[in-house]
């Protein structure tokens, strides 16, 4: 099932009923040119694409003038509290066989009782298209396992409760927002999904951070320095913040060191690293409230739970302590490989020969 829309809670419950019902969802960034999701869509061949008003008019529009082959056709869902809009597009929408729902699913014709399947730990959970950044876009299969594990981990290390409240910056379509969805179900924790717009106002960022009473934010190092340069962090006002996650760049020192002045004392750092094909995160390394930021580069840390990480050289043997090589990480995380690229995922995922 992939999901096209702005970024907000609708999304987040798109994506939980997609896994409530057994099957893989694929998320799509909002904010996406839409050449970029029918290529997607095209590779993927969803069963059903899910989409908001404003998605569905642009969906719509480029099916009408270059529509997707008849293979990769693909049934659509919108889900609005706008009345239908489709006249434009009457011959489009009729080949979706579309389906025009407001969001508590009023008026959706009866179907067939829900029975209960079994998900097995290998089955795929989600679809993540990486940025492209270095060539085409390549779909990262995480099964089920992969994202138990990761998601147990996190909640284990952070010691997540129920009075946790985390704030969702990252867009679904990226890694790092499993953590803030699954993660906060683990531990029966509460998430405010930040919307698409609040994003864009970093004083609108800061005041969520204090009246949400957030406890745990996970995000990226250029954001946070957003934050810092518009003056809107201070111990007084997040003083419920005990948990600072980054990942996706090199925090640079500098960011790392107002951060740490400008929150609570109590405050703990995390330095999350991982690709998306060991699912979100392999390794990790803190700062607790009594270290001082390292003057040297920020250590990637040791590996998360069942991960293994070895130094090779180009034979792939492994390489003493102190010799530069390459990173290959093994272990649970390791995703199921690449979707419809059987060549490249030989090439990339390899069989561990020391586990």
């Amino acid at each position: 099932v992939a999901i096209w829309m702005d970024k907000q809670a609708l999304y987040a419950q798109c994506i939980l009923a997609t896994l409530f019902a057994g099957a893989r969802y694929l998320p799509l960034d909002g904010a996406q040119p839409v050449e970029r999701v029918q290529a997607i869509v095209a590779d993927a061949s969803p069963t059903l694409l899910i989409l908001d008003a404003a998605h569905a008019a642009l969906w719509l529009q480029a099916q009408a003038s270059r529509p997707l082959p008849g293979q990769s056709r693909v049934r659509l869902l919108v889900l609005s509290e706008q009345a239908q809009a489709t006249e434009a597009w009457a011959d489009a929408w009729l080949e979706a066989r579309g389906l025009w729902l407001t969001p508590d699913l009023h008026g959706l014709p009866p179907g067939a009782p829900l029975r209960e399947t079994r998900v097995e730990p290998d089955s795929v959970a989600a679809i993540l298209y990486t940025s492209g950044s270095t060539g085409l876009p390549k779909g990262v299969q995480l099964n089920q396992r992969n994202l138990l594990n990761f998601v147990g981990w996190a909640a284990q290390t952070l010691s997540l409760r129920a009075e946790d409240r985390l704030l969702n910056l990252a867009s679904f379509n990226f890694d790092l927002s499993t953590f803030d969805l699954f993660a906060a179900l683990q531990a029966g924790a509460s998430v405010y999904i930040s919307h698409e717009s609040e994003l864009r106002h970093m004083a609108r960022l800061g005041e969520l951070l204090t009246q949400e009473s957030i406890s745990v934010v996970y995000g990226v190092p250029s954001l946070f320095g957003l934050l810092l340069r518009s003056a809107v962090l201070a111990p007084q006002r997040q003083s419920a913040l005990r948990h600072l996650i980054f990942a996706g760049e090199v925090m640079p020192k500098p960011v790392l060191q107002d951060l740490a002045a400008r929150l609570p004392e109590s405050c703990r750092f995390y330095n999350f690293y991982g690709p998306t094909e060991t699912t979100v995160d392999s390794t990790v390394w803190t700062l607790e409230p009594s270290m001082p930021v390292p003057e040297a580069l920020l250590p990637i840390g040791r590996p998360v739970s069942n991960t293994r990480l070895y130094i090779l050289d180009e034979q792939l043997q492994p390489l003493p302590l102190g010799v530069a090589g390459e990173l290959y990480i093994g272990g649970v995380q390791v995703a199921r490989g690449y979707l419809n690229l059987a060549s490249l995922t030989a090439e990339r995922f390899l069989d561990d020969p020391f586990s």
